[in-house]
């Protein structure tokens, strides 16, 4: 859960309500089309949001890009997380991170990785 969902959510249960809008609507991970690394996982988090946006990442191993995805649905872009069996998702280390994201005149969003150094 990227750290703004998390912070909300838990606003919302220290006032003793539920959250509301947020479902995990599905994963969209973005993979450079050259090296083929995950670079960000872009997660779905309300299906019904009448928004539908193109999205692409630079490579910060290669120097490349990835593909341009559509992805529908109100979403929260977040860095790319390595997955580990047996071990909690809150606890996976990020591999990844947005530093910014562009505006390219063609109309797409541009997520701008970096590796985590930390």
């Amino acid at each position: 859960m990227s750290e703004g969902i998390e912070m909300s959510v838990e606003f919302s249960k220290a006032e003793g309500r539920e959250p509301q809008g947020l479902k995990d609507a599905g994963h969209h991970i973005l993979k450079c089309s050259n090296c083929e690394k995950p670079l960000c996982d872009i997660w779905v988090i309300d299906p019904n949001a009448q928004i539908t946006e193109k999205y692409w990442a630079n490579c910060p191993y290669c120097g490349d890009k990835s593909y341009q995805q559509q992805i529908s649905g109100g979403v929260a872009p977040g860095g790319y997380a390595r997955p580990i069996d047996g071990v909690s998702n809150e606890d996976w280390p990020l591999l990844t991170l947005i530093e910014d994201y562009l505006y390219p005149e063609d109309g797409s969003i541009q997520l701008k990785i970096i590796k985590n150094r930390s």
